[in-house]
């Protein structure tokens, strides 16, 4: 059967290609195949035993039901296609985001179906939602998986200016002028986070006593700190 099924995950996509894989080295083994093989021959030899010590039919019904979908949801092999919506492929940053898919095969029907149908589901549900309550794409569980937010919050920890410069000059600014204030008490971090306008807390704050050097169109001149 060449059907393929599709799970879609968020930030899971490795986890769940591990427990697919570890899915299909145990159904689409050989040994598997031998093993339901030897235990329906030895419950027929035991049902026809029975059937002779009782001298009558025993009821097969329920042998019949479970011979049944066995070949109805485990002995039909599929594919199915991880797809982390949440994780690009290398193959195509270059022409857009497409997500990572990871694939594998000799996966029992019945699972893939359920597995494929429930994360269906649960994907177009989350689509849905997010769209009626619009979020930033930063924020979106399904740009970024669980830790919806993560992406905006890293770059807002390591931010720096593209200009050059202005990037060395801060630095400067911190290490000679703020450091030094904070150390010497005269405020502190939750000062400064307090501030609705940091740049006129610290001109009215910092030090006159203590300056840094200033970059400025490749000339450095030394300025004090407020």
């Amino acid at each position: 059967m060449a059907t393929d099924f599709d799970v879609i995950t968020y930030a899971n996509g490795p986890f769940l290609y591990d427990v697919f894989n570890g899915v299909a080295s145990i159904f689409g083994n050989g040994n598997y195949t031998v093993a339901m093989a030897t235990c329906m021959t030895a419950a027929s030899i035991g049902i026809m035993i029975s059937a002779v010590l009782q001298g009558r039919m025993v009821n097969l019904l329920w042998m019949l039901q479970a011979i049944f979908l066995y070949m109805l949801l485990v002995l039909p092999k599929v594919s199915v296609n991880i797809v982390d919506k949440t994780e690009i492929d290398a193959a195509y940053v270059s022409v857009g985001a497409f997500p990572s898919v990871r694939r594998v095969d000799n996966i029992p029907i019945g699972m893939a179906l359920v597995a494929s149908s429930v994360s269906t589901f649960s994907s177009w549900t989350v689509d849905s939602f997010e769209t009626v309550f619009s979020l930033p794409d930063s924020m979106k569980y399904t740009a970024n998986g669980p830790l919806f937010g993560q992406n905006l919050v890293r770059k807002m920890i390591s931010y720096q200016p593209n200009d050059a410069s202005l990037n060395s000059n801060l630095q400067e600014f911190w290490r000679n002028c703020v450091f030094y204030d904070i150390g010497l008490g005269f405020y502190s971090f939750n000062d400064l986070s307090q501030q609705n306008n940091i740049v006129s807390f610290l001109k009215s704050n910092t030090a006159m006593t203590r300056g840094f050097y200033q970059e400025s169109e490749g000339v450095k001149s030394f300025t004090d700190c407020r």
